[in-house]
């Protein structure tokens, strides 16, 4: 599990004034009593029982007896312990009057009196401020294992009828309610209220459409602004209406700020035009570049001016600025029939010949042949003809057979991966020195990034139960192989065409593959566009329709058909056209799957004797991608637990985190690896609470905890009791006492299992 430093928060514990009385029998009889009511106030006095009192007592009564002109008793409710309907005797006292007021409980059989509350007292003041009252307390039974208490007399001490450690004098004076925690029901108990700034009476202090308690549970939003990233939107507004993210500004990174931008979901969006209607497919994208082909009679344009419009046109969008750009290139619109690498984009053109154009000049130039499924790294262009693999080289405009037979391939440096034989299996091609390598993984639409290749394979034709449901289905599933070590790995992911970079993996899945409804609109249809995590091994469900991805730098653009949304969504009166789309993986909207657990894991041996082999990257320190490559080789038993845990140690101190203000530095974590509970300490012994949040990587509280004194241990349990996943969350301390209050900076936490 990953160590993380903690957030304390304060809970207030306060003090009642608490007078008992021990009888001859086993047990103590206790009134919890408030002192110094205010005149016209009221206070409530409970009775209550702790110990277990002799058995076989049948009955007894309870006799309050209070001075004149000072304190009325208003009304008798039944406390918490299992025999607390009172029977009253006597009579409500009248201001300028002095009584007696009696109650009783009459029990079955030879239970005697159990511990709680036996009933709460209402009491009105009716003496001037700052008088004190007497009130005296007698017990008695009527069994023969009777229970004797003396009369005593108390001072009146303010009570606390809800619990909630504040007093109920103090709940009268602020307007809560006393009989309450949660004067206002807003989710945020009425003592947390007042250590957030936020109204005890007001479900949204900020007034801005959300809850407090709902606002509480973001790590990034705050019940005490209205707008908190500032965009002129108000966060409820952006919730609950635009759906942006109402802790950042610009919520598709595009330059343009949620207010003014038209569809603030989609980077790139200009104020004068909606991406999200740009009709167009296969979208692959780069920088801030989005390729795209449109058909004509989809847009109803003749966009190469040709006096037609049957034709498909190659158009590409400037993210940052919203500008689409019409090249006049016929393409054959046909499955990854369009690719770009910095300012290259290479397509196979409407009469099947492969050219590339360069964006900053509007050159094209041909290749020389015709082919499918064109990509290009660099200067080297790889495509398929007649079922072999070619390259050309733009710089010296030589084109050369490579010798491998196949189809759909990739490219990534020097190497090349592509498909090839029946089954098809994933094999790749190094440029540089010629030699081919089957995988012999079954497999499909191979993507490459760096040492590591993504592609679909068929459970029917690799007879692999992949998606581990217990059975072979006739679907793909997405998996990867690293080309160091010679392994592949599962994600029990259902997709197809796979695309990579860095450790994501982008593909579509057909909701009628896993017969679920994937986006929520409550049908299944079409396909969603979801993302595999290599670091953490978890799914995410974009929760957007959509097919044929592309992925660069957590961006992943891809294309919907209108009618799977049932929408017209380019404004153009039918529902037949393919619209493209833009999601940031980092927003908070991805929602995390876990997949069943697999039944084998294989892992490279590693051989590591030290930490400094971990550090592949060469930057000083263990970052994710490293510590979980370790933790892969920990489980599988080739490294040794005295190395990995100081790996665990290196990852958690050398995480980008800033350095501790002078105010932060008494908190203090204490360590707990890979274990099933963490304690969070507080060196300051004058720390009166400590409050620990715990929020996904979407910002979403899983769980919040609260402890007096100085230390809280947490069971790594969720708010609903359930052990947390793996994965990698964030947590936050504030820590408190008389003086100040202390709080964490947002860290990071490793779950591990």
């Amino acid at each position: 599990m990953k160590k993380s430093p903690v957030l304390l928060c304060i809970l207030f514990i306060l003090a009642l004034g608490v007078m008992s009385f021990e009888a001859r029998a086993s047990g103590t009889i206790s009134i919890d009593s408030p002192t110094n009511i205010q005149k016209g106030s009221q206070a409530i006095a409970a009775v209550h029982v702790s110990g277990v009192p002799s058995p076989g007592l049948l009955s007894y009564q309870v006799e309050l007896k209070f001075d004149y002109l000072k304190v009325q008793i208003e009304e008798i409710r039944p406390g918490d312990s299992p025999f607390n309907a009172p029977v009253v005797g006597g009579s409500i006292q009248a201001a300028n009057q002095s009584g007696t007021i009696s109650f009783g409980q009459f029990l079955s059989g030879s239970q005697g009196l159990s511990n709680g509350i036996i009933a709460n007292v209402v009491l009105r003041a009716i003496g001037n401020s700052g008088e004190r009252s007497v009130l005296e307390l007698s017990i008695a039974g009527n069994s023969c294992n009777c229970i004797e208490v003396s009369s005593g007399s108390f001072s009146i001490a303010y009570g606390d009828c809800d619990h909630d450690g504040i007093p109920d004098d103090q709940e009268s004076h602020n307007g809560t309610n006393p009989c309450d925690a949660d004067s206002d029901h807003d989710g945020v108990p009425d003592s947390r209220e007042i250590t957030l700034g936020t109204s005890p009476t007001n479900p949204d202090t900020d007034h801005d459409g959300l809850t407090d308690g709902f606002e509480a549970q973001w790590i990034c939003l705050n019940p005490l602004k209205a707008d908190t990233d500032f965009d002129g939107l108000a966060d409820g507004q952006e919730v609950n209406e635009t759906h942006t993210n109402p802790c950042k500004s610009d919520t598709d990174s595009d330059g343009i700020g949620d207010k003014e931008d038209k569809c603030p979901l989609e980077m790139g969006t200009a104020p004068t035009g909606c991406a999200q209607g740009t009709v167009g497919g296969d979208p692959p994208l780069y920088n801030s570049i989005q390729i795209f082909p449109t058909p004509e009679t989809a847009l109803g344009q003749d966009l190469n001016n040709n006096n037609s419009i049957r034709d498909t046109v190659l158009r590409y969008r400037d993210t940052q600025t919203g500008e689409v750009h019409d090249t006049g290139q016929s393409v054959s619109g046909g499955h990854a029939s369009v690719d770009v690498y910095e300012n290259t984009v290479v397509f196979v053109g409407g009469d099947n010949a492969i050219r590339y154009l360069d964006i900053k000049t509007g050159n094209v130039s041909e290749v020389g042949m015709h082919g499918t499924h064109p990509v290009v790294y660099g200067n080297i262009i790889a495509f398929e003809s007649s079922g072999l693999i070619y390259t050309y080289n733009t710089s010296s405009q030589l084109l050369t057979p490579t010798g491998a037979t196949g189809s759909e391939p990739v490219i990534y440096g020097s190497l090349v991966a592509y498909s090839d034989g029946s089954p098809a299996t994933i094999r790749y091609l190094n440029l540089s020195t010629g030699s081919i390598v089957d995988t012999k993984q079954v497999g499909t639409h191979p993507a490459i990034y760096d040492q590591m290749i993504a592609f679909a394979t068929s459970e029917r034709q690799s007879n692999l139960d992949l998606d581990r449901n217990g059975k072979i289905d006739d679907y793909n599933v997405i998996r990867y192989y690293d080309i160091a070590s010679g392994q592949v790995q599962d994600t029990a992911a259902v997709g197809d065409y796979p695309v990579l970079y860095g450790s994501q993996i982008a593909f579509s899945t057909k909701e009628s593959s896993l017969k679920q409804d994937l986006n929520g609109d409550g049908k299944i249809a079409g396909e969603v566009v979801r993302f595999y995590n290599t670091s953490n091994s978890t799914t995410y469900n974009t929760k957007e329709l959509g097919t044929e991805p592309d992925i660069f730098q957590g961006k992943i653009s891809y294309y919907v058909w209108e009618n799977w949304a049932g929408k017209d969504l380019n404004g153009d009166g039918d529902t037949s056209d393919p619209i493209l789309g833009l999601f940031d993986t980092r927003s908070a909207s991805a929602v995390a799957t876990t997949p069943p657990p697999a039944s084998t894991v294989t892992t490279p041996s590693s051989g590591a004797t030290s930490i400094q082999q971990f550090d592949v990257n060469h930057n000083n320190i263990i970052d994710d991608s490293e510590f979980f490559s370790a933790i892969d080789q920990w489980v599988s038993g080739t490294l040794g637990n005295d190395l990995f845990f100081a790996l665990v140690d290196a990852w958690v101190s050398g995480s980008s985190m800033r350095a501790a203000s002078a105010e932060q530095t008494t908190l203090h974590v204490s360590k707990s690896v890979l274990g099933s509970s963490m304690t969070f300490s507080v060196q300051n012994t004058t720390t009166s609470s400590v409050h620990v949040d715990v929020f996904d990587l979407q910002g979403k509280q899983v769980f919040t905890g609260q402890a007096a004194g100085n230390r809280l241990t947490w069971h790594m349990l969720d708010a609903q009791g359930r052990p947390l996943a793996n994965g990698v969350y964030f947590y936050v301390v504030t820590a408190q006492n008389a003086d100040r209050t202390w709080k964490s900076e947002i860290k990071k936490l490793g779950v591990v299992r």
